[in-house]
């Protein structure tokens, strides 16, 4: 019997049950991070700072800061994402730019393509930092 002790700096493929589990967002969301390679201690740091983060008006100790990290960390997870929860988990991932696109099929198939961008207001980012480690 062999025992397997991952890196801490690894990113271990992305389970069937990522692709296959949880709505389209929550599936999304899980390609996103594994694409970046963003293992789950940097999820942890990327959370850190999310609650670090002014504009999000989280108290900087006590039970609300615990409770809003914990409750984050089993939003990031979940097999089921609102757009609500979607977005809030990519402004954790501290994006540039984010395009939306919507390729559409409709009955007689004709098939549009629809996309929409916005820029995301940057918050104390490490300028030697890639996202990856």
């Amino acid at each position: 019997m062999s025992i397997h002790i991952e890196e801490p700096n690894n990113v271990p493929d992305l389970p069937d049950s990522a692709q296959l589990n949880g709505n389209p967002l929550s599936r999304l969301f899980n390609k996103i991070r594994y694409d970046l390679g963003i293992t789950p201690a940097r999820v942890g740091l990327l959370v850190e700072n999310y609650l670090n983060n002014p504009l999000n008006n989280i108290p900087k100790t006590g039970k609300e800061r615990s409770t809003e990290r914990g409750n984050l960390m089993k939003q990031l997870k979940a097999d089921d994402m609102s757009i609500k929860v979607f977005l809030k988990a990519l402004s954790v991932l501290q994006p540039k730019h984010i395009r939306f696109t919507v390729e559409f099929t409709n009955q007689r198939n004709r098939t549009t393509s629809h996309s929409i961008d916005f820029d995301v207001v940057p918050f104390d980012i490490d300028d030697n930092d890639d996202g990856s480690s």
